[in-house]
């Protein structure tokens, strides 16, 4: 099997990729060609508004064992951002952006994190 990779980016050093397991919303659809910035992971979804994704994505984190550290939003731009730590400085940033009739979710999982 291949090693999962870590790639710098602004925010921080990340995972190239998610545990398996790791919270993501019902229904949503992968979106990995969405945008220019590394991230852990990103998926679309519809029929819902960034609001109720953001409540879900702090309670479903929290469910699995990631204290909040902050939930930032609406922004001017209708995003928010959850900000989530775990055991041994691992941190986790997830951008919840309104684009249109769907919502980008993009997923940044610190390298601190336990190995996906």
């Amino acid at each position: 099997p291949t090693a999962v990779t870590q790639t710098d980016t602004e925010w921080g050093r990340i995972w190239d990729a998610l545990p398996a397991g790791f919270p993501r919303y019902a229904g949503s659809a992968s979106a990995d060609d969405a945008g220019p910035d590394p991230v852990s992971a990103a998926y679309a979804i519809t029929g819902t508004d960034a609001g109720e994704v953001a409540t879900w994505a702090q309670t479903a984190m929290e469910t699995a064992a990631y204290s909040t550290e902050a939930l930032s939003g609406p922004l001017e731009d209708g995003q928010y951002i959850l900000d989530s730590v775990g055991d041994d400085g691992c941190r986790i940033e997830t951008a919840i952006t309104p684009q249109g009739g769907m919502i980008l979710v993009t997923v940044r999982y610190g390298a601190d994190c336990p190995a996906p």
